[in-house]
Formats: C-alpha cells, sequence, structure tokens
C-alpha cells in the first residue's frame, strides 16, 4: 500500500504513485487550516503502472495521535487520476492526514465482467477467474423492514471448495448511504 504524508517527499515513486496532495501551503511547508466541524476537500493524483484499478482513501490524524477510520476516496473525474473526498476535523488542534493508495482487483475484475458478461464471452474464465468466485444480490421479502445485501464469496482449489464466506446486512437507504450510492445496481430500493 502507498501512502503519502504532506510534509514529505519521496525520492522514489513507487509502484502506485501519490503526487500533488492537497490542501498544502508552500509545498507542505506550511500547515493548511481550517475550523472544527467544516468539511475541506483532500485530493491527490493516484495512478499505478499498466492498466490496473487503484482506490485511494484519506486517514486523518487528530492532535492526540489516533488515526481516524480511513475516508474512501472517489475518481474526481473519469480517467483522470485525480482523487478527492471531504473530510472534517472534529476539534482543534493540530491536526494531519496521509493519503493511501492500493491496487484494486475487485474493481478490474467488475470491468472486465462488465464487458464480457454481457456479450457472453469467456463466461466461466470471467466467474472463475484467481478461483475465487463472488456473488451478491439483492434480497427482499424476507419478512424483514429493509432488503438484505448478499455477498457469498468461495474459493475454490483443484476443483475443491476450500474456503466460503456469506456477507449479510441490511441494505441502507439513501439517506443512511455514506457513500451516497446504493449498496447493489444503480438504484437505491423504493419504498
Amino acid at each position: 500500500m502507498a501512502t503519502s504524508n504532506v510534509d514529505t517527499v519521496t525520492a522514489v515513486i513507487g509502484r502506485i504513485p501519490i503526487l500533488d496532495v492537497q490542501p498544502a501551503v508552500d509545498c507542505g511547508r506550511r500547515p493548511a487550516k481550517s475550523v472544527a466541524g467544516e468539511t475541506f476537500p483532500v485530493s491527490a493524483t493516484v495512478f499505478r503502472e499498466g492498466h490496473g484499478a487503484v482506490a485511494a482513501a484519506v486517514v486523518l490524524r487528530d492532535p492526540d495521535g489516533s488515526n481516524l477510520p480511513m475516508e474512501m476516496m472517489r475518481e474526481l473525474a473519469p480517467g483522470s487520476d485525480r482523487w478527492g473526498t471531504d473530510v472534517a476535523a472534529t476539534r482543534a488542534g493540530d491536526w494531519s492526514f496521509r493519503v493511501e493508495a492500493w491496487s484494486d482487483p475487485i474493481a478490474d475484475w467488475h470491468h472486465d465482467a462488465g464487458i464480457k458478461v454481457p456479450r457472453g464471452q469467456d463466461i466461466e474464465l470471467v466467474m472463475a477467474e484467481g478461483d475465487l468466485v463472488m456473488l451478491r444480490g439483492r434480497f427482499s421479502g424476507h419478512g424483514q423492514p429493509a432488503p438484505w445485501i448478499v455477498v457469498d464469496t468461495v474459493r475454490v482449489r483443484n476443483g475443491m471448495l476450500v474456503e466460503h464466506w456469506d456477507v449479510i446486512e441490511d441494505e441502507a437507504t439513501k439517506e443512511a448511504s455514506v457513500s451516497g450510492l446504493p449498496m447493489f445496481g444503480t438504484t437505491f430500493p423504493s419504498g
């Protein structure tokens, strides 16, 4: 996982460079400032060699030195390699942040499957790529107030099931969605 602090400059660039991290005042030599509770944008140029997908996040460090949970970044414009999100310092003090980035093989698989599956091309290969198969779906009508989002993941080795995971959770409403995106598909459930 690549990491970049605003106040450091590294001469070596790895396989996933993190460049032009903002906000930065005087190339990171002076602190950026905000008001407690006020959101501010954090952005960076994140890319990788080759064609693989990447993901990025911001980690805030509070004045006590504790890291807050990472805030996922999104690509600000398709193909721009510019990633960003809004964060907020919750109280006064000296805060810092870092941007982290990593390869995203699930996004790669999702991209490839989105092209190949509708065309009926290499479906078996796409579904079993890396011997990891992940199925997900939205289930309703089970007597619970919210639809369920279910992810069933299995790993197969030499034709034998060697690992199996299930994740079941209530689907977030549009109002409760942290990302503003539905958990499944392109729309939130009606009703």
